[in-house]
């Protein structure tokens, strides 16, 4: 029935939120900065906040950069130039690639299987020397960015471009496999993908957004391919 996986990146495969710890301590020690631990929820709630306004076209990938340390530091009362912070922060992103559990081995089985693409909205070559250093770039047959397609998750014109890369017009044929409810699940959902939603926060069941499938652990896949 299947032929064809499409998985996200960060937080489904590669653990983003580790990662952008890190960058964020080395870029801040680079910048004569001194880190504080209560800086670090800050960003994740206005990153969040950020991505979500991209998936939704209200602001482009590059306005959230151009904006994004701006309001953190506005918020922390730190006095830097948030552009230059950001540029070093997402070069020092690109070294930092810690699997999420389970997501080697998962990669691994699916490619055994099934034809691997993965997806994101982040930097395409950020993307693909993450990949690299984790040791799983050779369980992916191809790689779709935003950046690359002009189009961001969940759009229609992303996965239009997907499909038209790969040759197909069969959606029934692809699993769409992520951790986010809104550029992953609802966009697949709404393109008339097959979605699995990997719930690793264990978050409550939202009856705006329902997957075909739900799982916990990246081991579950098994259960489903």
């Amino acid at each position: 029935m299947f032929t064809t996986v499409f998985t996200d990146i960060d937080d489904t495969l590669l653990d983003f939120t580790l990662c952008s710890r890190e960058s964020i301590i080395i870029t801040m020690a680079a910048a004569g900065i001194e880190y504080k631990e209560e800086y670090f929820p800050v960003f994740l709630r206005e990153n969040d906040k950020l991505w979500k306004n991209v998936e939704k076209s209200v602001i482009s990938i590059d306005e959230l950069y151009g904006v994004r340390w701006n309001t953190v530091f506005g918020i922390i009362g730190v006095d830097y130039d948030g552009p230059t912070f950001e540029k070093a922060f997402r070069k020092n992103l690109e070294t930092c690639a810690v699997p999420v559990e389970g997501a080697a081995e998962m990669l691994k089985y699916i490619h055994s299987k099934y034809t691997v693409c993965a997806t994101s909205n982040a930097p395409h070559r950020q993307q693909e020397i993450r990949l690299e250093k984790a040791g799983m770039a050779q369980f992916i047959d191809r790689l779709y960015t935003s950046e690359k397609i002009g189009a961001s998750k969940p759009n229609k014109e992303f996965f239009d471009y997907c499909l038209a890369d790969l040759g197909t017009t069969d959606k029934s044929g692809i699993v769409l496999i992520g951790d986010s409810l809104t550029s992953d699940i609802r966009g697949g959902n709404a393109y008339g993908l097959t979605t699995v939603f990997f719930n690793k926060n264990g978050l409550p069941d939202n009856p705006d957004t329902v997957p075909d499938y739900k799982i916990n652990r990246l081991e579950e896949i098994k259960n489903i391919l």
